[in-house]
């Protein structure tokens, strides 16, 4: 691969700033914050998680003011460095035009699937080994989590013979229903205390059609049955395909579940 360089004709910009950005500096700046569509708690929740762990990088993309010291873009990354108290270094654009506005974030936005193809350099990566990862980190909750692309990325890497193992074990089902991030989720779970052979057995029965063991076969066709995918629905799929399992590895003759109960296969 050759070096890359800029065009001869290129121009340094006059109107860019590397800035040591304060808490305080964050503040006095988000007072000039007049124009912007609300904050997203989701989004600024994952730059303070980010720069509370000291992941918080400079990119191209950072600050930018209008000519009249309005701010126009980066109001989240701002009350992000507000909140946790913690100075970043970012880029800081002045002088920006008003016709800017008409431009700034109007191009699709990267998903972490594209993000986690990126930085795996595998195109392989689909939605079912990141809802496959979400789901095995939820566990028990089976709550949606707000996961930033830098965590995505760690937790696939930590976990990517887990999820890949889920995903593969999984692919031969005849139902959409079997073949469920949820019961995915659990099977990722398991890989880590569960006998190999038996979690293979036990993915194997669930994805047949027919001449199923008696566990197995209870499992599947209540999941057959589901009709909707609300978090409570979420949690029945988990709880059930859990102690399914559980009974299937310890070969007993039905499946008991507990009222309250404990998450079974822990990722610590």
């Amino acid at each position: 691969m050759t070096t890359f360089q800029v065009p001869q004709s290129a121009q340094q910009s006059q109107l860019a700033y590397t800035v040591d950005v304060t808490p305080q500096l964050a503040e006095e700046w988000l007072k000039r914050n007049f124009f912007n569509r609300k904050l997203h708690e989701e989004t600024v929740e994952r730059f303070c998680r980010a720069m509370l762990a000291g992941h918080w990088r400079l990119t191209h993309q950072g600050i930018a003011f209008d000519k009249y010291g309005v701010l126009v873009d980066g109001q989240q990354r701002l009350e992000a460095v507000r909140r946790t108290g913690k100075t970043v270094r970012m880029f800081v654009f002045t002088d920006q035009t008003l016709a800017n506005h008409e431009a700034i974030d109007g191009g699709k936005v990267r998903t972490n699937l594209d993000v986690i193809r990126l930085e795996q350099r595998d195109s392989r990566i689909t939605t079912k080994h990141l809802s496959t990862l979400r789901a095995m980190l939820a566990g028990r909750q089976c709550s949606r989590l707000n996961l930033s692309s830098k965590e995505i990325n760690s937790y696939y890497r930590q976990h990517y013979s887990a999820v890949h193992f889920a995903v593969d074990q999984l692919a031969p089902a005849y139902s959409r229903q079997i073949d469920d991030p949820t019961v995915r989720g659990v099977i990722a779970r398991a890989y880590y205390t569960v006998n190999e052979t038996k979690l293979k057995a036990f993915c194997s029965w669930l994805c047949a059609s027919c001449k199923q063991p008696a566990i197995i076969k209870e499992l599947a066709d209540w999941l057959l049955k589901l009709t909707d995918h609300r978090e409570e629905t979420r949690q029945e799929i988990y709880k059930r395909t859990e102690y399914s399992l559980l009974a299937y590895a310890r070969e007993r003759e039905f499946v008991s579940i507990p009222f309250a109960a404990r998450e079974l296969f822990s990722l610590n």
